[in-house]
């Protein structure tokens, strides 16, 4: 039981570490990568939740191309990444050189923890509260989500975060089961802090509620986070 400790740390992301590795290291040699968290920098093929790394040129679609790439592995609660479609990209995430992907002739798979831009393009414009918000109850949200649609609120929940998945919940008893019908997708942006140290505790978050960022699960409802700290246990 004592040896399965450590890998166990790693594949649920408890391990805040990782190694920053050469994208062709883990292609040629997956196994020795495997079970570790690493950060490498490629070209994302994104789309909905089909998610490759490559190096260009961009791989023919061929069972020796498909050797070339990297299967990502999104979690439940991850966000959806097609903005990043064609784009170089620094990703974070688990090696599984036992998951090659869909068709099985990928070089392996990775468990995404974090995509971003390796140049970071202007953040859209969007609306900002400037530290005014309603505070508002999570059931009211998660009922109605459309009557808050571009409101700033502050809500308290049992939040769910490794990397760039981050959703909260109403009670410790739906974050423990995860069912997206009773959570709230939190949207970070770009340059964002590493939020990984609210896992499984009570939070205060307030932002802008957006029916556009819903996760690749389409949660109910969305906030773009604009600021986050300890909430009261319930």
């Amino acid at each position: 039981m004592k040896g399965l400790v450590p890998i166990l740390l790693v594949l649920f992301g408890l391990s805040a570490t990782s190694w920053a590795v050469d994208f062709e290291e883990v292609i040629k040699n997956p196994s020795k990568f495997d079970k570790k968290r690493v950060t490498l920098v490629a070209m994302a093929d994104v789309g909905g939740d089909r998610f490759y790394l490559y190096q260009p040129p961009k791989p023919v679609w061929s069972i020796a191309g498909r050797g070339r790439e990297i299967y990502g592995i999104l979690r439940t609660e991850a966000p959806v990444y097609d903005r990043f479609n064609d784009r170089w990209v620094e990703v974070t995430g688990i090696v599984d050189a036992s998951y090659r992907g869909l068709g099985s002739d990928n070089a392996c798979g990775l468990i995404i923890d974090r995509v971003r831009p390796v140049r970071e393009a202007p953040a859209p414009e969007i609306t900002t509260c400037n530290g005014s918000y309603a505070e508002t109850r999570f059931s009211e949200v998660l009922s109605d989500p459309n009557a808050f649609e571009h409101k700033c609120v502050s809500l308290t929940g049992f939040a769910h975060v490794i990397g760039d998945a981050f959703v909260i919940y109403e009670s410790e008893k739906a974050a423990a089961k995860p069912d997206f019908k009773k959570g709230i997708f939190v949207a970070q942006r770009l340059n964002a802090p590493d939020y990984d140290q609210f896992n499984k505790r009570w939070i205060k978050i307030s932002g802008v509620v957006d029916m556009t960022e819903r996760g690749s699960a389409d949660y109910p409802s969305g906030i773009i986070l604009e600021r986050v700290e300890p909430g009261p246990s319930k």
